[in-house]
């Protein structure tokens, strides 16, 4: 594992040099703050983005840095495709009523197609932020009923 670990160290290419070592936390975690330093200098805001959101299963509160680069993104329609992307890697429960509000906010800058697709990924938000209550799914169909006729 440690020649695994030093043909990783010597990629050149950060986002290269990201990936590998981020596999290799698996199974090593005590490369764990290494890989982190590295996704951290990734100039390319996209792919530093998407190295911390990999990252956030390890360390939870790079989300909220994650979360940071997002809101970053000057163009509406752009932070809210990436946004719709990072939902996935939400960890629910550490993620508080004001950011999901802040998250359904931004999605709503999507198309009326690409905002309904993302209703389910936000089921499990939905779901714990009404203390498990899974009625809530209920009504925000009934909801989204009343609107397609409003405005079809």
């Amino acid at each position: 594992m440690s020649e695994t670990l030093a043909v990783s160290r010597a990629i050149q290419n950060k986002s290269s040099r990201f990936s590998a070592l981020r596999e290799l936390v698996k199974y090593m975690p005590e490369v764990l703050s290494e890989t982190l330093e590295v996704a951290r200098s990734i100039q390319d805001k996209s792919s530093r983005l998407s190295a911390l959101s990999d990252l956030a299963e390890y360390i939870p509160e790079l989300m909220s840095e994650a979360l940071t680069l997002v809101y970053s993104i000057q163009n509406e329609t752009s932070r809210a495709d990436v946004l719709s992307k990072l939902i996935p890697k939400f960890k629910v429960i550490e993620t508080d009523f004001a950011v999901w509000q802040d998250v359904v906010h931004t999605l709503a800058h999507r198309n009326r197609k690409s905002f309904l697709e993302d209703i389910p990924k936000l089921a499990p938000a939905m779901i714990s932020l009404c203390g498990g209550d899974k009625t809530v799914l209920n009504l925000v169909v009934e909801a989204m009923r009343d609107v397609c006729r409003q405005w079809p």
